[in-house]
């Protein structure tokens, strides 16, 4: 799969239907014209038709950007700058599993405070190195819910219908998993 093009951005984001699963199909063409959209604003015109593998590319890397949902203190940043599974997680304790300020998301930082931090180096071998759930814009655009057994977090990101994470209280285990249509939910009401 392509890289995501951020110029596209503004433009794919106005393209809330369905894929139609043909990666050649043409979806906005070099003029700027959509025969799925009426695009609005000033998006200039692509360099290159943009097709719907460069829609899917987009979408693939949004939903990773926004989602990809982690207990805190699972990962940990090396003094080489690497992120590596934290070989001594052993999972959150029951009452912060249930928590969203247990939570952070594995990207590159981009919440302010946790930016700061990196430009210190002050983010080596901490626990909540990465941008947290909690403070993602929009505001609670996750919900949590216990499993039946109480003992497994089950979470839910509303920006993104059909994305789902879970953690097992005490237990390394957790993960993550998209199974949507890949249209983003623009109706949240925060």
């Amino acid at each position: 799969m392509p890289d995501a093009v951020a110029s596209f951005a503004s433009t794919l984001e106005q393209i809330q239907t369905y894929f139609f699963g043909e990666h050649e199909r043409l979806l906005v063409d070099t003029r700027g014209f959509s025969p799925f959209v009426h695009l609005v604003g000033n998006n200039p015109a692509p360099c290159k038709p943009i097709t719907e593998l460069d829609r899917l590319s987009f979408v693939v890397h949004s939903i990773d950007n926004s989602c990809q949902i982690f207990p805190l203190g699972a990962y940990k940043k090396n003094t080489l700058g690497e992120v590596k599974r934290n070989e001594a997680f052993s999972g959150l304790k029951l009452d912060c599993n249930f928590d969203l300020k247990s939570y952070g998301l594995l990207r590159a930082v981009q919440q302010g405070e946790k930016k700061d931090q990196a430009a210190r180096k002050a983010d080596v071998f901490v626990h909540d190195f990465l941008d947290k759930v909690n403070e993602e814009a929009p505001r609670n655009a996750w919900s949590i819910l216990p499993d039946s057994t109480k003992t497994v977090a089950i979470l839910r990101n509303q920006l993104w219908p059909g994305f789902f994470g879970f953690a097992r209280s005490n237990s390394s285990v957790h993960g993550a998993l998209y199974i949507g249509s890949g249209i983003r939910n623009t109706d949240l009401p925060f």
